[in-house]
């Protein structure tokens, strides 16, 4: 992610399963990623790879998801 001028990093949350399309609005089902892998799993050639990778590391809980350092 980048960093915002109050130096923390600027993330856009993102749901696995569509909320559009019936997904769940639940913490289990939600990443924090950056802007432009957001744009890459709604519009990318492998977006669908991307958010399936999301998921499993969902699936995992969140401290094995880790965290980005600079």
């Amino acid at each position: 992610p980048f960093v915002k001028p109050d130096g923390n990093p600027f993330l856009e949350v993102h749901h696995v399963d569509e909320l559009g399309e019936g997904g769940a609005d639940h913490p289990s089902l939600v990443g924090a990623v950056c802007p432009n892998c957001h744009k890459e799993i709604h519009h990318g050639k492998h977006g669908e790879d991307l958010n399936e990778l999301l998921r499993k590391r969902l699936e995992k809980g969140l401290a094995d998801v880790g965290a980005v350092s600079e």
